[in-house]
């Protein structure tokens, strides 16, 4: 990482992130909409994910945004759960009487991602990416100024995933499930369900359906050992194709490959679906709800 951010010049802008999720949404804006003048201020995951936008461009750490705020005309910050980095920006900001927004980029927990120690600390102003998440922050926070921001990172995606899609094989179909790590079963974070269930759940449906000919790819996650799922993948294979990914291929080249894109309650589905591709929910009957809000994402198990 280089060492600091430069002075800002006029029409700065702040950029402040931590967890990935935020730093897709808002590097990918700022790469549409705003590439120079730009500061950034990273830490964990947000620093690779900004590297991919703004690979020769210097940065600097979250704490030395919380130390020496620059004078900026406005300062962005993701509004992710992993650490309070990056709320203690937004309070900063404001004590430094600098104008500041936050990027909601999903569509639960909204309140806890403005929750500092006991009390709230919300932006001048927060922008979301499409008009769900935009009722759901009116109904969370009915005097803060909204601003509906497209969804750049998700947009960029989704035209990739049908840019690169081949037609469908008329002999094969191809399904991509989206492994993704959940909370222990015995977490008060919990699910009501692990990932190992719902994925034995959707392969004893695939196979009681009598499904036709088609390959089962699993995508791990990043945080995901190789390994994982052999057990699983051992037990299905006398019925079904089924392949664990490369970890070559990106999330692009594995939606474009796929007819179908199965996972439980992951962010990748709304890029898939967005894109066109039949996107299946497989959450178990007695798990937590699907938050994504997207009525084209079918649901396997919910009419039981």
């Amino acid at each position: 990482m280089n060492s600091g951010a430069p002075p800002p010049e006029p029409g700065s802008i702040a950029l402040v992130a931590h967890d990935a999720g935020g730093a897709e949404v808002i590097a990918a804006w700022a790469n549409r909409h705003h590439k120079n003048g730009n500061l950034f201020y990273l830490s964990g995951p947000a620093v690779s994910v900004f590297r991919r936008h703004f690979p020769d461009a210097p940065f600097a750490t979250i704490e030395d945004f919380l130390s020496h705020p620059p004078r900026v005309d406005l300062v962005i910050t993701g509004t992710g759960w992993m650490t309070d980095h990056e709320r203690r920006a937004i309070a900063r900001a404001k004590n430094a009487a600098l104008r500041v927004a936050a990027y909601l980029d999903h569509w639960t927990d909204y309140a806890n991602r403005f929750r500092v120690g006991g009390g709230e600390i919300l932006p001048d102003e927060i922008w979301v990416g499409d008009a769900h998440a935009e009722q759901l922050a009116r109904a969370a926070f009915p005097d803060t100024p909204l601003r509906l921001v497209p969804n750049a990172y998700l947009d960029d995606m989704a035209q990739a995933i049908r840019r690169d899609s081949l037609p469908p094989s008329t002999r094969l179909s191809h399904i991509l499930f989206l492994c993704d790590p959940l909370p222990p079963m015995n977490s008060p974070a919990s699910y009501g369900y692990d990932e190992f269930e719902a994925l034995r759940g959707y392969l004893d449906e695939l196979c009681a359906r009598g499904h036709p000919p088609c390959t089962v790819r699993l995508r791990l996650h990043p945080a995901e050992p190789v390994g994982k799922y052999d057990t699983i993948v051992a037990k299905y294979r006398p019925q079904l194709a089924i392949e664990v990914g490369s970890r070559q291929n990106s999330l692009i080249e594995d939606c474009a490959w796929a007819d179908q894109v199965v996972g439980c309650d992951t962010m990748a589905m709304v890029a898939a679906v967005l894109s066109g591709k039949r996107v299946i929910s497989c959450i178990p009957p007695h798990g937590k709800p699907l938050t994504l809000p997207f009525p084209d994402i079918e649901q396997l198990f919910s009419k039981r």
